[in-house]
């Protein structure tokens, strides 16, 4: 009897070649799904066309759809797919109908981009999302918002008047980046603690997503100047601004 790996990452046994037995998975089944929504993945993205299914990278092999399922044509395999509570859900039940260890997939566009999960009821509304943050950064040429240019510290002031290069420049942003830091970790401390119980979780994760997603957020707006002596500058700039916005944020969320 030979063992193998199956498509999505079982050790699974055959005692034959692959047959083809069994009805093609019907329309509403084919499609790219998403691990709970991972579509940007492609290792948590599955692949099901009319009598074959890949995982990531794997290999495609064919399947049979019976019972209202998606089988995997092998012996010994007891894992399937089932259309979940609605039409954009895919079920698999990792060890057979009715037992544990169930795995939500979600229906992908032709974007492969992250979905929400677990997915919005048909007809019920999406509540909106109190702990949403918008990035933004002002301008090069712009105006600073009089709101964020008083938050900047008199050290910071102090050592720009000083600072007559970039390396120096990039010192200044660095020191008033550990400066607004931990005003920001104090502001959190005081937001965070007047959160009711059912508040506090969404906040953290938040939090998480916007620690995050700030640098990769920064990178992007110094690379406009990739090549040139302000990149670096603009990258730390945008660090400080950055942390002194969510500081700003969090105050009004309290």
């Amino acid at each position: 009897m030979k063992r193998f790996v199956g498509v999505l990452g079982f050790v699974v046994a055959a005692t034959g070649p692959e047959t083809s037995a069994g009805a093609a998975v019907p329309a509403n089944m084919q499609g790219i799904w998403g691990k709970y929504g991972r579509c940007d993945l492609l290792a948590d993205r599955l692949t099901v066309t009319r009598q074959s299914a890949g995982s990531g990278k794997g290999p495609l092999r064919r399947v049979r759809f019976d019972d209202g399922a998606i089988f995997w044509d092998q012996e010994y395999v007891v894992d399937n797919f089932v259309i979940g509570r609605t039409p954009d859900v895919l079920i698999h039940n990792t060890q057979g109908f009715h037992m544990p260890g169930e795995e939500g997939y979600a229906r992908c566009g032709t974007n492969l981009v992250r979905l929400p999960w677990p997915p919005p009821r048909a007809g019920v509304a999406k509540q909106p999302d109190r702990f949403a943050y918008k990035f933004a950064m002002t301008p090069e040429e712009g105006p600073t918002d009089p709101a964020i240019a008083k938050r900047y510290s008199s050290e910071f002031s102090a050592c720009q008047k000083r600072a007559i290069s970039t390396t120096a420049n990039v010192e200044c942003f660095d020191g008033e980046f550990a400066r607004q830091d931990k005003f920001l970790n104090r502001v959190w401390k005081v937001t965070l603690g007047g959160m009711s119980g059912a508040s506090r979780r969404p906040l953290i994760h938040a939090q998480r997503r916007w620690i995050a997603a700030r640098d990769p957020f920064c990178r992007m707006q110094a690379a406009e100047f990739d090549g040139g002596t302000i990149a670096p500058v603009v990258y730390v700039n945008c660090r400080v601004e950055q942390t002194i916005r969510r500081a700003m944020w969090l105050e009004k969320v309290r």
